[in-house]
């Protein structure tokens, strides 16, 4: 009687154990996500609740903005981009549609052979930078850390180019004047910059003037007159951390309702036969690694045979999941994500069961006006490269002095569903009528149009020569079109 007893104890003790243990991981748990949740909110409250500075009439300076808030919204959103998949896809998205296969570059000159010089130096620039791949990481960093520095070299054939972190633009220890690290006249602070304090690399701490002529800073997502650039991911970095905790909790959720798969009801039996039960079921010695106690276990493989006493009944434990009662909450999370950055859902949830690429990636949906304002906004930009580009080879080569004042028509990628036919009508009425130029309807089909002629002169026998192949020139490609440039240096699809 007396070992009965204390074999009851001993197993009583050891279900009030296990029980213990079973609260304390499930204390753990909750303890865990508060915990998450409250650093979550603080990190959020922290981003604004830094003092903000104030001019002599009490208006809070560039909108509260300060070069080191700035250093950490953009180390932030470098973080996102680098760690959360929803965030990485936006900026591929961007990318990929923005840029595609490549901007298209046409001289604007009646002069063809001036035309035909300046398509020469452009491709000679572009052969030295690896221009096509430039094209995309600057769209890529611009829209990651709000903005992009490229600083110029001449060089005897053309310039070169590089990126400089925006964390080395940093003003002179003491400097007050350049709190950016960006000079601009002293009455004219929203107007063209005239120099920047740049350090030479991350181990140095003394910044060197660079001339802005030297420099192109790209900035997006700010004021005209705010010097510096801010983040696309910013907007929404509290609906992607939401979105991951919301996930996160569903899956330890989930986790605890399917811990349990099945519950064995022993019928009139007393805690002693339950345990002698359970003992000669198990085959094999485990070891708790929480409480270091050994325990033996039975493992049950797919296809086995279970004899079992009909004074038990084997109980099956439903998942109880019940995932659409909040399916809608994590969509709504990702709604608000693709309104703040201006992609359609489809693209930010990867899911396109509720979506029609046909009827979203028409001309009036607001995704393919987002990408055509980004285009916009860098086609601007390289516009101006162009301009800088011509420029220097005016002065370097006396046969090209001609292509420094040469414009540029710069022709972001098709967005748009394309319909040939339709398109290819629409094209023949506005040139009839006078509405666009062969030339433009040739970028809009992303051709060279100089070349194109030169071509259908020569399939018709009036040129002096064949076709103009991409291999034609004196081994530096310097007679090559741009397209065939970018075709030679076009990154193999993802």
């Amino acid at each position: 009687m007396n070992g009965w007893r204390l074999r009851r104890r001993i197993e009583t003790k050891r279900l009030e154990l296990e029980m213990q243990q079973l609260e304390g991981a499930e204390a753990l748990i909750a303890s865990a996500i508060q915990e998450t949740r409250a650093n979550n909110w603080a990190d959020e409250d922290k981003d604004w609740k830094e003092w903000e500075p104030i001019d002599q009439e009490g208006v809070s300076a560039y909108r509260g903005l300060t070069l080191e808030r700035l250093t950490v919204m953009r180390n932030k959103a470098r973080t996102l981009a680098r760690d959360n998949p929803h965030a990485k896809g936006i900026l591929r998205n961007f990318v990929k549609y923005v840029v595609g296969k490549g901007f298209s570059y046409s001289a604007e000159t009646e002069d063809p052979q001036v035309a035909e010089k300046a398509g020469e130096e452009w491709v000679r620039f572009c052969n030295a930078n690896n221009w096509a791949s430039m094209e995309r990481e600057i769209v890529k960093r611009s829209l990651r850390d709000g903005e992009v520095f490229l600083r110029f070299f001449k060089q005897k054939e053309t310039l070169l180019v590089r990126f400089v972190d925006p964390v080395l633009v940093t003003p002179k220890s003491g400097d007050t004047k350049h709190p950016f690290g960006i000079e601009y006249k002293p009455d004219d602070l929203g107007g063209p910059p005239i120099g920047y304090y740049i350090r030479l690399n991350y181990e140095t701490i003394t910044s060197d003037r660079v001339d802005a002529k030297e420099i192109v800073h790209i900035k997006v997502e700010v004021d005209s007159d705010i010097p510096r650039g801010m983040s696309v991911l910013w907007s929404v970095r509290t609906r992607l951390r939401q979105y991951d905790t919301w996930l996160q909790d569903r899956l330890i959720l989930n986790k605890l309702r399917t811990a349990i798969v099945m519950v064995r009801k022993h019928k009139n039996a007393s805690p002693s036969q339950i345990a002698a039960f359970a003992t000669a079921q198990q085959t094999e010695s485990k070891t708790d690694d929480l409480t270091g106690d050994s325990y033996r276990s039975k493992t049950i493989h797919p296809g086995s045979v279970v004899d079992i006493p009909d004074s038990i009944d084997l109980e099956y434990m439903a998942a109880n999941i019940n995932a659409r009662d909040v399916a809608a909450d994590g969509r709504a999370v990702l709604l608000s994500v693709a309104a703040g950055i201006g992609q359609p859902e489809y693209m930010v949830t990867g899911d396109a069961s509720n979506a029609n690429y046909a009827s979203t990636m028409v001309a009036e949906g607001p995704g393919v006006k987002e990408f055509e304002y980004w285009q916009g906004v860098f086609g601007g930009e390289f516009a101006a490269i162009w301009g800088r580009v011509m420029a220097w080879a005016g002065q370097i080569h006396a046969e090209a002095a001609a292509v420094a004042a040469c414009g540029v028509q710069v022709v972001g990628a098709r967005v748009i569903t394309r319909k040939p036919k339709e398109e290819a009508e629409t094209g023949q009425i506005l040139a009839d009528n006078g509405v666009i130029s062969k030339r433009t309807w040739a970028a809009r089909e992303g051709l060279e149009y100089e070349k194109e002629q030169r071509n259908i002169e020569a399939e018709e026998g009036t040129g002096a020569g064949g076709p103009v192949s991409r291999d034609e020139g004196d081994g530096e490609d310097e007679g090559a079109s741009l397209e065939a440039a970018r075709q030679r240096q076009e990154l193999p699809a993802a």
